[in-house]
């Protein structure tokens, strides 16, 4: 190789960010590749104004392994193998193709290396199987671990300790589950949502006092319709230890208003006999568990609290005139008659990037937590139950009593700003003692256990 130096201010570039990449082809080749090598590299170059202001460095390949598990024992009596599950992440940019994989066994003989295809391409998440020779020591061995070595072009990606133990299945224990929208009432299970979205909680409860009692099967995530046709699955592994939990991701999309769905939670044992594969349930944490789809209308009362609406036909949903929020966050506005809200106050919360219905121009509408302009009236329900950003926000109180005259009294407003008082868009003074005249009221602040007069 030659290496030259690249100045990019004499490139004359449009300003921008560029990448610069290696590449390098041999003199029969014709296309250009990415140069290998330990130290390889990409560089973000920043342009402004023709000249160069930032220069970040980032390694091209960048490939972490997220998990490993035991699988089991595989291939005949004479040929066994005992096989992991290898969960690879491409965090870099680079396309990795065959990994080159070595291990060392606790009684420290080298099981042998392999080399297998993984096609991981940039940014990709892949499972895949490791395959350690068992050895004629193996069963010697009361609980063998093995140093494994991962290399990509002879660069090392991932180095790491797996363990031989065995499936301990039958010694977890479901605990819970974590659903958004979720809730479970009088032994019924509502979800207010068309997706089922969170965690199944299990734990590891092994009474036995071995520390290697783990469990590092596979768990099965599966979700029926009403005709206990299966619209959704998954099959997860994890490596869990003694009295430890593990939350297992859900995400079922798609589900329908007013249905019923059935959720089962199962631990598998898995055997596999050259290419020849099973599975068999070793455990059901719970089957068929009913959950019932109720895509309600959220809104909340001046209170803060929350109720919903449930949609009955095609035609769109009235809401309570007198609503302070309306939360338009997981469904679509259209199902709702907006004009049935004559609350001037009502607070429309919508995600980032819709569009908003027409009906509400001039209305309280924060997008993506940010309302441009917040007008709020007086004597009409307010809530705010999410957190957000107004660019401008302004609140309207005509005062009817006074010091003065037949309709003596005061009035009172708490604000969480300072005040600005003005009278046909003109400031407003008012009276700051005993002396003053000609002015049209007094603002009075009361702190602790005194009072003063402020401006």
């Amino acid at each position: 190789y030659k290496y030259v130096n690249l100045n990019p201010n004499t490139l004359t570039l449009a300003d921008g960010t560029y990448r610069l990449v290696p590449v390098c082809k041999k003199s029969d080749e014709t296309e250009w590749n990415l140069c290998t090598g330990y130290r390889q590299r990409y560089v973000d170059v920043t342009i402004e104004g023709g000249a160069v202001t930032t220069v970040d460095v980032h390694p091209v390949r960048n490939v972490k392994v997220d998990d490993v598990c035991y699988y089991g024992t595989t291939g005949s009596s004479e040929d066994q193998y005992l096989e992991y599950i290898l969960t690879l992440n491409n965090l870099g940019d680079d396309v990795y193709s065959n990994l080159t994989i070595s291990a060392v066994r606790s009684d420290g003989t080298r099981v042998g290396g392999s080399s297998m295809y993984v096609g991981l391409t940039a940014g990709q998440k892949k499972t895949m199987s490791l395959f350690l020779e068992k050895g004629s020591g193996y069963n010697s061995l009361t609980n063998p671990t093995y140093e494994v070595t991962i290399k990509y072009n002879n660069e090392t990606i991932w180095t790491g300790t797996v363990t031989g133990s065995k499936n301990y299945a039958n010694y977890t224990t479901y605990t819970g589950v974590d659903f958004e929208d979720y809730e479970y009432v009088e032994g019924n299970a509502y979800l207010y949502s068309t997706v089922l979205k969170g965690d199944v909680k299990i734990k590891n409860e092994n009474s036995y006092g071995s520390s290697y009692y783990i469990f590092n099967g596979p768990i099965r995530i599966t979700l029926k319709d009403e005709n206990k046709e299966v619209v959704g699955e998954t099959v997860q592994q994890y490596v869990l230890q003694k009295n430890a939990e593990q939350a297992y991701p859900v995400n079922f999309e798609g589900l329908k208003s007013g249905k019923k769905y059935y959720l089962t939670v199962e631990a598998l044992n898995s055997t596999r006999s050259g290419s020849k594969y099973s599975q068999t349930v070793d455990k059901a944490y719970f089957t068929d568990f009913e959950i019932t789809v109720k895509v309600g209308i959220p809104y909340y009362n001046e209170n803060g609290t929350l109720e919903r609406v449930m949609p009955e036909d095609a035609e769109p949903t009235d809401l309570p005139a007198n609503a302070a929020a309306v939360d338009f966050s997981k469904f679509d506005a259209s199902i709702v008659n907006l004009k049935s809200i004559t609350n001037p106050n009502c607070l429309y919360v919508f995600p980032a990037g819709v569009t908003v219905p027409v009906e509400l121009k001039e209305k309280n509408v924060v997008v993506g937590g940010v309302a441009e302009k917040i007008v709020l009236t007086d004597e009409a329900p307010v809530a705010f139950p999410v957190d957000f950003t107004a660019n401008k926000i302004s609140y309207t109180r005509t005062f009817t009593q006074g010091n003065n005259g037949d309709n003596k009294g005061w009035q009172t407003i708490v604000l969480p700003f300072d005040a600005q008082v003005t009278e046909g868009g003109k400031a407003l003074d008012w009276f700051h003692s005993k002396s003053d005249s000609g002015r049209k009221f007094w603002l009075y602040l009361p702190l602790w256990s005194q009072a003063k007069f402020t401006k």
